[in-house]
């Protein structure tokens, strides 16, 4: 049966100044412009799931290459589960001497948060429960028809528990533009279970290049007993110096370190922020870059009601509280959970207990006629991470993370997937959420 559908791929483009079509057999109509992305809706033919050749060429100038459509073939090819199942050992013997030990229970595997660096695709695996043998892994983009495999990344010593050298519990990971991977590790272990802190909180730096730890930051001196450190950005701002950002929900900070100078400090978010608060749970941050190529972090908790930012340069700084400010407010009601950026000024969120992704230009205000509608959610899973990679597409990995936390997951665990960001033909290309929900 062949049926007629719409299907719309994001592309991590600037609006071009031009677009001049070379060649096209199947391009009905362009899409509309969303800065600072475009995209094609095209009306194409699917028959039996298999997404029929695409035969043209678009030409845009600001993206300095000429992209070609011509090779996908199956949108599944481009899905991928991720489970406990999923890891690689070093050979069956190790496996079995893991699961033996209770140091392998597949069950207890969530896969939370992914960087894509050109095909490679790093996932962070939280030691939320125990039996989770890496905490950091690795997979590619390119294994099609192939079981997905997760591989420790950079090796198995860095997995090590017990070992304060090694990751204890890689909580978040952020790549940076000059392909240094940032991971989080709040060295804490069965945080869902019987929390037990096995080693000091820190960053570890590893360049994507060559697999090799270049840096290891001992957060200690920037922590409280409160503290409950969640999530890490970085930049790079031109000055010849690499700045990490730590959000610290419990504790009530964000924590700022350059890790060329090797110096740090604490910064305290103000009572106004603080005691508009019902709770402290998640401290959401983000980095966009703006229209100015500065860079702005954005964070908010997700009981407040508003959105902060802080001009990146002012952190770095002495920072006065007058810096940061309120980006806007949520509609009544509405949690929202930070999900990522394109590493430039979209950032993408979701509501708190619903599934459909959103995306915001920073460069706009925000209010809900600004936030528009990417992609339908999956009723069964929530999405943690959206980032961009290959093909010019942006991803996003999705899993059953609230059934994994009430221990609702059944006999097969946790899992997650990993799949291009493609828009729901009946989402239309601009929707309030105020409206869908009925809070207006």
């Amino acid at each position: 049966m062949i049926q007629e559908a719409t299907v719309n791929f994001y592309f991590q483009c600037p609006i071009p100044s031009s677009l001049k079509i070379l060649s096209s057999s199947v391009l009905n109509n362009l899409g509309e412009m969303v800065s600072p992305w475009w995209y094609l809706k095209e009306n194409m033919m699917i028959k039996q799931g298999i997404l029929l050749t695409l035969v043209y060429l678009i030409n845009v100038d600001q993206c300095k290459a000429t992209l070609n459509l011509t090779s996908w073939k199956n949108i599944e090819d481009l899905s991928f589960k991720l489970s406990g199942r999923s890891i690689e050992f070093p050979c069956e013997t190790t496996k079995d001497i893991y699961k033996e030990s209770g140091k392998y229970i597949p069950q207890n595997m969530l896969a939370t948060r992914m960087q894509i660096h050109k095909y490679d695709v790093v996932i962070a695996m939280p030691r939320y429960k125990t039996g989770v043998p890496i905490t950091l892994g690795i997979t590619h983009l390119k294994c099609k028809g192939c079981e997905t495999k997760i591989r420790p990344f950079p090796d198995w010593p860095l997995q090590q528990e017990g070992n304060c050298d090694a990751i204890q519990s890689a909580v978040d990971i952020y790549l940076d533009r000059k392909g240094v991977l940032w991971v989080l590790d709040d060295g804490v272990i069965d945080s869902l279970g019987v929390p037990y802190q096995k080693c000091p909180p820190k960053v570890i730096s590893i360049d994507m290049y060559t697999g090799k730890v270049t840096n290891t930051i001992d957060l200690s001196a920037f922590i409280t007993e409160q503290s409950s450190l969640q999530y890490v950005v970085a930049e790079s701002p031109g000055d010849g110096e690499d700045y990490v950002y730590v959000s610290d929900s419990e504790g009530g900070a964000i924590i700022t370190f350059n890790a060329r100078s090797g110096k740090g400090r604490r910064l305290v978010l103000p009572p106004s922020i603080i005691e508009t608060c019902s709770a402290r749970c998640a401290l959401y941050l983000t980095i966009v870059m703006k229209a100015n190529h500065e860079n702005y972090l954005y964070f908010t908790y997700s009981e407040c009601d508003k959105i902060y930012v802080v001009e990146s340069s002012t952190i770095r700084g002495d920072l006065d509280c007058g810096a940061i400010r309120v980006a806007g407010k949520k509609p009544e009601g509405l949690g929202i959970v930070f999900c990522g950026t394109d590493n430039l000024s979209n950032l993408f969120f979701r509501q708190k207990d619903g599934n459909d992704i959103y995306m915001w230009d920073s460069n706009t205000p925000w209010k809900d006629s600004n936030w528009r509608l990417v992609q339908r959610g999956n009723l069964d899973r929530q999405t943690t991470q959206v980032a961009p990679g290959p093909w010019k597409l942006l991803w996003a990995m999705e899993s059953n993370i609230y059934d994994f936390v009430t221990n609702n997951v059944g006999c097969f665990g946790a899992s997650s997937y990993l799949h291009p960001i493609v828009k729901d033909v009946h989402a239309g290309s601009s929707m309030s959420l105020a409206n869908k929900i009925g809070l207006n």
